[in-house]
């Protein structure tokens, strides 16, 4: 048979493309796997949840999206579980007379109503209509990916797995925009890359609604048309500029679709005088006089914690190798496409705190990299002539998703239970491990994620082996922390102190290389410094003096422990104590079943007592306490530990 022929027959096989059934057939199975997922990890009260949730309910329960009392009430009532959480909402420092003004637009608060209403109907738990609504937002957009008919069956199928297998997975249990902003920006994007210019720009004004940043999308949308417009014209510039003006009509339809876009301003300014109520708090932005904005967008580029290159290294890679080729090649889009890009990660960079509330990525990222996922998916087979290229491209793509969807599993999946904002992440600590110079976190970064011990001055990172690899700290901080440190090597102390004599009153940052091995040594807790947690007694001028009763007068903080042996001292002074039945000093290790002692000491006639040991293995919650019997009160002033 013709090889022609064979192929004819194999793509109609059953009256439609077979590789089209194919793909609808992977995505219907993976949509199946995601929702049961999403179902049983269920919406978790998280970031600005009490904003959306009781915008939510005020437009069901009075039709505004004024927070009143009464609508917090019927939170409480509808939502059960996050009920004591209601009582410290604040919202927005603006009010009226019917209650607050939420910090947001109530676009997404009004998406999540039809899953509200079914839920309730069902008298199922409402809490679950966010999570419901995220993942209808986030299965649209695949289904815009593997339906759009103007592109190709391979272009679908990589749009399918680049934006199916996404960090954005981890948002789906937030109740909040950014599964919606993604639907919004990858289903926009997609018409964009099909030449569906109006139904493209209307939806990316809605999804500007909740973020104006994704505006800038839209900017670059209303660039390319205009230019497109231009290149329809013929003559002189005079004459042009006459056909030009002359299309007007179609011009103002086609900027008729961004005014939802503008609502949330006019809104904004008609109630609080307002145009954005974020903006209007100046303590949010950054000088533009500093190189903040640049640093803050390379952040959300390169940043190991929060940044793209953690989560999606291999599309971010292609992006940025497809932009000469697409240049050279004038494929106006993909420019226009990244370009957008680059102005709404532009525009969200001028935000002063980049290190908020997050699961995994940073939560715009999340969003944002739909487009540049769609670009790539959309624009490269333009681009690369070579047939060779392009395959490679794909392989790319392709391994691309696998690493992400890795990560994402790493992590644990949606909320990314195995991450949290205020520490570095799994990756992040590989990094600070294996390599550190690859790492130069702003330092806003540092102190938001610190992962130094509690006792040690300053903020820092250390990597998974208690190595300090990265400080934030001035010169008095600094000579704190080199009396509390140790090395395998002097030289390694003596070119931290050299290091540390150099700062001023300012903190600064200190990369230290991945050659040298610093390390917490010494360190005390100590009545004064808050570290003893008092169980019995009373505390006299920074002392604790115990009550006569037999017991466990106090427990120190519980710290993690790295492989080496430790001396554990008592500093105390004893009142009275039976000779025959003396204190214990005790380490332990604080668990589910209860305090493991590995090592004790009974305490001298005067009081003190000192505990050695070893450990073989990393050991995490260890702890000391004393125990005392009947008779005896002490005057603790604290514990010295000592690693050698």
């Amino acid at each position: 048979m013709d090889r022609k022929v064979w192929m004819q027959k194999k793509t109609c096989l059953f009256g439609k493309n077979l590789w089209e059934k194919l793909l609808l057939a992977v995505v219907v199975i993976y949509a199946v796997f995601l929702a049961g997922i999403t179902v049983q990890t269920g919406s978790k009260f998280i970031g600005e949840a009490a904003s959306y949730t009781l915008t939510t309910v005020s437009l069901v329960n009075d039709g505004n999206a004024i927070i009143s009392q009464d609508d917090i009430a019927k939170a409480k009532e509808f939502f059960p579980e996050w009920a004591e959480r209601y009582d410290e909402f604040k919202g927005s420092s603006y009010t009226t007379e019917q209650g607050v003004v939420p910090w947001y637009f109530a676009t997404y608060p009004a998406v999540c109503i039809p899953a509200f209403v079914i839920l309730k109907l069902a008298g199922a738990p409402l809490e679950s209509a966010f999570c419901l609504t995220n993942l209808a937002c986030f299965l649209l957009a695949l289904a815009a990916a593997a339906l759009e008919p103007r592109l190709r069956v391979g272009q679908r199928a990589l749009l399918c797995l680049v934006l199916g297998i996404h960090p954005a997975i981890f948002y789906l249990s937030w109740p909040s925009a950014e599964v919606f902003q993604f639907a919004c920006i990858a289903v926009a994007s997609i018409w964009w890359a099909a030449g569906r210019k109006h139904p493209a720009a209307l939806l990316i004004a809605i999804g500007g609604t909740t973020n104006p940043c994704i505006l800038a999308i839209g900017l670059a949308m209303i660039g390319e048309y205009l230019v497109s417009i231009w290149k329809t014209t013929a003559g002189q510039l005079r004459q042009r500029a006459v056909q030009f003006i002359g299309q007007w009509k179609q011009i103002i339809l086609y900027g008729c679709c961004y005014l939802p876009g503008l609502v949330p301003f006019a809104y904004n300014y008609s109630i609080c005088g307002a145009i954005n109520l974020t903006a209007s708090h100046s303590e949010e932005w950054i000088p533009l006089n500093d190189g903040t904005l640049l640093r803050h967008l390379l952040a959300y580029f390169w940043d190991w914690n929060f940044g793209i290159l953690p989560y999606m290294p291999l599309l971010l890679i292609v992006w940025i190798a497809l932009v000469i080729p697409a240049v050279i090649r004038r494929r106006w889009r993909y420019l226009w496409m990244s370009g957008g890009l680059l102005a709404t990660m532009l525009g969200y960079s001028l935000m002063a705190n980049i290190n908020c509330g997050m699961d995994g990525i940073a939560r715009y990222n999340a969003w944002v990299t739909a487009l540049m996922a769609v670009a790539v998916g959309t624009q490269a087979a333009d681009i690369l002539q070579n047939i060779r290229t392009r395959r490679i491209l794909a392989g790319a793509l392709a391994c691309s998703a696998v690493y992400t969807g890795g990560v994402i599993a790493a992590y644990g999946g949606i909320g990314a239970p195995n991450t949290i904002h205020v520490k570095p992440t799994p990756i992040a600590l590989k990094v600070l491990e294996y390599c550190p110079e690859l790492y130069w976190p702003l330092d806003t970064t540092i102190e938001e994620r610190s992962n130094l011990p509690s006792l040690l001055p300053g903020s820092g990172f250390q990597d998974e082996n208690q190595y300090l690899r990265k400080l934030y700290i001035n010169q008095a901080e600094g000579q704190i922390l080199v009396d509390m440190a140790g090395a395998q090597s002097p030289d390694d102390l003596a070119w931290l102190q050299e290091q540390i004599s150099v700062l001023g009153e300012e903190r600064e940052i200190i990369a230290i290389p991945s050659g040298r091995h610093i390390y917490m040594a010494r360190w005390s807790l100590s009545v004064e410094n808050g570290y003893l947690y008092i169980v019995s007694g009373q505390v006299e001028n920074n002392i604790l003096v115990t009550a006569p009763g037999a017991g466990y007068p106090f427990l120190g903080e519980a710290q993690t422990l790295m492989p080496g042996s430790y001396t554990v001292t008592l500093n105390a002074s004893c009142r009275e104590m039976p000779a025959e039945a003396p204190a214990q000093l005790q380490v332990g290790i604080k668990g589910e079943d209860g305090y493991q002692v590995i090592a004790y000491s009974p305490l001298a006639a005067d009081g003190t007592a000192t505990v050695q040991f070893a450990l073989t293995e990393k050991t995490e919650n260890v702890s000391c306490r004393v125990y005392q019997n009947d008779g005896t009160i002490l005057e603790i002033t604290g514990v010295d530990v000592q690693r050698s």
